[in-house]
């Protein structure tokens, strides 16, 4: 079972929810916020999953295809 490290910091918790749900709130204003909060998302899983991990590398290519989609 995973545990969730003690001393782990996330400072804005985001997941593909929460930017789900700010995108059909037009809570982004442009492009770029959209985009910082994705690559945000994948730094904090890398963060408190690991860098080289199943579940980080994951959220990294769902990223990657969803920033990908806006090109």
């Amino acid at each position: 079972m995973f545990q969730i490290p003690l001393l782990c910091r996330i400072a804005l918790p985001l997941s593909f929810d929460t930017i789900s749900a700010r995108v059909e709130r037009d809570y982004y204003h442009s492009v770029q916020a959209f985009e910082h909060h994705v690559k945000l998302m994948v730094s904090n899983a890398q963060t408190f999953y690991g860098n080289d991990t199943m579940e980080a590398d994951r959220i990294e290519e769902l990223a990657d295809e969803l920033l990908g989609a806006l090109q």
